[in-house]
C-alpha cells in the first residue's frame, strides 16, 4: 500500500478577511459622505419652493390690486378692502393676508388663518413716496401713488421673510 502525498492547497483565490474589512470600511465612509450632502439638498429644494410661492404671492396680490387701480378708493384685495388713496407707513395700516396651498401650484389667500396657512403676507403702505432721480425729490401728492411693501413670511417668523415692492400708481 502506497502511502498518500499531501497535497498543497493554494489560497491565492478570493480575500482574506482583512480586504473585505477594508473595503467595507471605504464603502462605509463613502454612504456616509454621501448622505451628509442630502439635508443641504433638501434644505435648498425648501428654499427654492418658498421663494417661488412667495413670487407667486406677490404676483399675484400686485395683479389684483393693479386690475382695480382705477378706483384708488375700492380695492379689494383678497377680501380685505383697501383705500390707497389714505393708507400711510403707519403700523395701524398694515394688513395681514394669509396664504394655504390646496393643491400645488394654486394659493389661496384669506384675511384669516386656518390650519392650512403656510404663508403670511404683509401688506405696508407708503402713499405719496418721494420719486427718486429728482434733485430734490419731487412726490405727486396724496391719493396718487402709493408704495406697497409685501413681506412674505414662511410658517416660522424666525426664517425671515422675502419682500417686494410695488407702485400702485391711481389710473382713475
Amino acid at each position: 500500500m502506497s502511502t498518500p502525498t499531501p497535497r498543497n492547497f493554494s489560497f491565492t483565490s478570493g480575500f482574506s478577511l482583512i480586504e473585505v474589512v477594508l473595503a467595507l470600511g471605504v464603502i462605509s465612509f463613502s454612504l456616509v459622505a454621501i448622505l451628509a450632502v442630502f439635508p443641504a439638498g433638501f434644505s435648498a429644494n425648501r428654499s427654492s419652493i418658498d421663494d417661488t410661492r412667495a413670487a407667486q404671492l406677490a404676483q399675484a396680490l400686485v395683479a389684483t390690486i393693479d386690475a382695480q387701480c382705477a378706483n384708488f378708493v375700492a380695492v379689494d384685495c383678497y377680501g380685505t378692502p383697501l383705500n390707497l388713496s389714505t393708507l400711510t407707513a403707519d403700523a395701524a395700516d398694515t394688513k395681514t393676508l394669509y396664504a394655504a396651498y390646496p393643491s400645488p401650484d394654486q394659493p389661496q389667500i384669506t384675511t384669516a388663518p386656518d390650519a392650512n396657512s403656510i404663508y403670511t403676507i404683509e401688506l405696508r403702505f407708503d402713499n405719496d413716496p418721494p420719486l427718486t432721480g429728482t434733485n430734490p425729490p419731487v412726490q405727486m401728492g396724496l391719493g396718487k401713488l402709493n408704495q406697497i411693501e409685501i413681506r412674505i413670511y414662511g410658517k416660522s417668523r424666525a426664517e425671515g421673510f422675502t419682500e417686494y415692492f410695488y407702485l400702485a400708481r391711481n389710473k382713475g
